[in-house]
C-alpha cells in the first residue's frame, strides 16, 4: 500500500453516515488495515447519527456519563444504528434509526475495568469462601450457571425450574449460553 491510498471499497464509503452496502463490502472484501478503518472511523469515532443535527446534546451526554462512571468523556461512545443511521446487526441489517430506536452506549476504560475486575474477584473470594451469598433467585441462577461461579446443582436447577443442561463447565467455570440465560429470565419474569 502507498502512503495516503485506499482501497476501492474504501474510497467508496463517502461522508459521515455511508451506505449499509459500502459498508458490507469493506467487511467482506476490504484487507484488514480496511476493516480497522472503518471500526474506527464509522463504528466508534465522530459524531453519531442520532445527534447529527444536535451534537452539543451527545457531548452533554457523555460528560454527565463520563462524571458517574469516573471516566473520561472520549472513552464513552455510540453503537448501533444510532451510530451510522442504520442497523448492522445481522438480524436487522438496513433498518434506520428511528425516533423509537434506541442508544446503544459502550465504555471503554482500562481504569473502570480494572476497578471492576477488582470488585468482582474480591466479590468471587468472598463468594467461594461462603461469606457472600446470592440475595434471590435470578441472582442465584447467574452465579450458579456460570456468569459466576460452578455449575448448579440438579436441585438448584429444578428450583429455578428453567432446563440448565445447556451448561457446559470450562476450566471449573460454568459458561451459560445466552438461551439459557434469556429462558431464565423469561420464566423468572412470568413468575413475577
Amino acid at each position: 500500500m502507498k502512503p495516503f491510498e485506499c482501497a476501492e471499497q474504501l474510497a467508496a464509503l463517502d461522508g459521515q453516515y455511508p451506505k449499509v452496502e459500502r459498508i458490507q463490502a469493506v467487511i467482506r472484501h476490504g484487507q484488514y488495515v480496511d476493516r480497522v478503518a472503518v471500526a474506527r472511523q464509522w463504528l466508534s469515532e465522530g459524531i453519531p447519527f442520532a445527534f447529527q443535527e444536535r451534537p452539543a446534546i451527545y457531548e452533554a451526554l457523555r460528560t454527565w456519563l463520563s462524571d458517574r462512571l469516573s471516566v473520561v468523556a472520549k472513552e464513552i461512545s455510540v453503537t448501533g444504528s444510532a451510530r451510522l443511521g442504520v442497523s448492522l446487526a445481522p438480524r436487522k441489517i438496513g433498518m434506520p434509526f428511528t425516533s423509537r430506536s434506541d442508544l446503544d452506549l459502550f465504555v471503554v476504560s482500562d481504569t473502570l475495568f480494572e476497578a471492576l475486575r477488582s470488585d468482582f474477584l474480591c466479590w468471587a473470594g468472598d463468594f467461594h469462601d461462603g461469606e457472600a451469598t446470592p440475595s434471590n433467585m435470578e441472582q442465584l441462577v447467574y452465579v450458579e450457571t456460570g456468569v459466576v461461579g460452578t455449575a448448579p446443582t440438579r436441585d438448584q436447577q429444578q428450583i429455578a425450574g428453567v432446563d440448565l443442561v445447556r451448561v457446559t463447565n470450562v476450566a471449573g467455570t460454568a459458561v451459560a449460553s445466552l438461551d439459557a440465560v434469556d429462558d431464565l429470565r423469561r420464566k423468572l419474569h412470568d413468575r413475577a
